[in-house]
């Protein structure tokens, strides 16, 4: 497979995550099935709430008047994608006009078990 961009990732996994089947896995492939759906009913403002929160910090995504939130969505071979999710600004805001998509970042998932304790006052 061709080295996919991190944009060309996180519309494979948007296509993915809203139920699209990408046959084609090749960046031109991903692009083309990409718009494609988008004259259907992938809503790719609405997918993008979709994504798991990070918690990280990206300075180069600030906007003004904007707050801005680091998700995350796992690509179908496992690869995980971050990218800005805008929100806020007022009434006469338009937040999913930013470009989110041309900012996504490769991001490294790592799950962890730990243990917790717990007390509790008796009596």
């Amino acid at each position: 497979m061709t080295q996919l961009t991190p944009t060309q990732r996180l519309k494979w996994a948007l296509l993915h995550n809203c139920g699209y089947a990408v046959e084609d896995t090749s960046p031109e492939g991903i692009e083309a099935r990409f718009v494609e759906s988008a004259n259907g009913p992938l809503d790719v403002n609405e997918a993008r709430w979709e994504g798991v929160d990070t918690n990280l910090y990206m300075p180069d995504h600030v906007e003004r008047h904007y707050e801005c939130d680091q998700k995350a969505l796992q690509c179908p071979d496992g690869q995980w994608v971050g990218y800005p999710l805008y929100y806020g600004g007022g009434k006469h805001s338009c937040p999913e006009e930013i470009p989110w998509l041309s900012r996504a970042y490769i991001v490294e998932c790592r799950e962890e078990m730990r243990l917790v304790q717990t007390f509790t006052a008796k009596g």
